[in-house]
């Protein structure tokens, strides 16, 4: 190293500056170790640590390491015994359904208002500094909802809905008392409907229930729509019409999944399972 150099890099060092001419080598292994560590690691704290630049973390990471950065998936948070009654549960649900066609209800909120319904919203400019307010800004308001109830089975035929704005309403939870109530009971066994019972439904299981998928397309196809709906009827009529087209597209492609849940959990276990399906999805 030229003399001249070397007294720049010692006169940097003494006022505290980064000392970004570390061998690459060393810095891959310390950068790898970190994150094998920890993998919810920040490149900011990486860099922080090593006390080199985000930039050249990014590039080690990327491009030699090859460790590519995805969202964490959401999951709910067990309690006690719920992981080891999901398993059991989803098995004797998959046994007992297999060779029969499975049908899910379920109920959801929807904003009357298309545009109020919750998603994210990008604007595209070359100077955003330039952006009028209506664009730079979402206006946040109290919308008016209203709830859907449906059911599909496993074939992507879907229910008419059934949709009301009162406030007290009659809703089926998963294992809310209501949905196994002596009417309830009464009525599904005249019809020589079979049903899941109350003690073989597993709690908190929201990957294995497909519907809540098919809630998500319905409502993206709504919050396309360009007209809010005057009344009740108006929405039902709009819901329908978006949730018989979601089900004639996807509804089967939707469905099918439902077994391969039911089965992955019902023999493998939660976590075991939901990181198999991932890891499957990915190829």
């Amino acid at each position: 190293m030229a003399k001249g150099a070397k007294s720049t890099i010692q006169h940097f060092v003494k006022e505290g500056r980064r000392r970004t001419t570390q061998t690459n080598a060393e810095n891959t292994e310390k950068i790898e170790t970190l994150f094998t560590k920890c993998p919810t690691t920040l490149v900011r704290i990486v860099a922080k640590k090593l006390n080199i630049p985000k930039s050249t973390v990014s590039d080690i990471k990327v491009n030699k390491l090859g460790i590519r950065a995805q969202t964490q998936k959401k999951a709910p948070k067990y309690v006690k015994d719920q992981e080891r009654r999901a398993k059991t549960g989803l098995r004797k649900i998959y046994k007992k359904t297999l060779k029969k066609t499975l049908v899910i209800d379920d109920e959801t909120y929807v904003v009357l208002e298309p545009k109020g319904q919750p998603k994210r919203k990008y604007v595209h400019l070359k100077n955003h500094d330039e952006l009028p307010f209506q664009f730079q800004f979402k206006r946040i308001t109290k919308y008016k909802k209203y709830l859907v109830w449906q059911a599909i089975d496993e074939n992507g035929n879907v229910s008419e809905p059934y949709v009301t704005n009162k406030r007290r309403n009659f809703g089926w939870p998963d294992l809310s008392t209501c949905h196994y109530a002596k009417v309830c009971l009464e009525f599904l066994t005249q019809e020589k409907l079979e049903f899941i019972g109350k003690h073989e439904d597993p709690p908190n299981v929201p990957q294995a229930r497909r519907i809540e998928k098919f809630w998500a397309l319905c409502k993206q196809g709504y919050s396309e729509q360009k007209n809010t709906p005057k009344n009740i009827g108006g929405s039902k009529l709009i819901w329908n019409k978006i949730s018989k087209n979601v089900a004639e597209e996807l509804g089967k492609t939707v469905m099918d999944h439902a077994y391969k849940y039911l089965r992955e959990i019902g023999y493998k276990g939660i976590q075991n399972a939901m990181c198999s399906i991932y890891k499957k999805q990915k190829r």
